[in-house]
């Protein structure tokens, strides 16, 4: 009885990490998915602004 009890807990102890690490995982890949997202949206509007100010200097360089 001790030895199957033992056995029981040992096998709760070894599936408890495993029920948590594709939770951290999702977690994990979600909040990288948004920061790559991020920084590709700030990426692009930096672009974006960095176009303008091109256009604005043509602009002014023009008479």
């Amino acid at each position: 009885m001790i030895f199957t009890k033992r056995i029981n807990r040992r096998r709760v102890f070894s599936t408890k990490p495993s029920h948590t690490l594709p939770s951290y995982r999702s977690i994990r890949g979600r909040f990288l998915r948004f920061y790559f997202h991020f920084n590709k949206a700030i990426l692009t509007t930096v672009e974006f602004a960095e176009r303008q100010v091109v256009l604005v200097h043509r602009g002014g360089g023009l008479p």
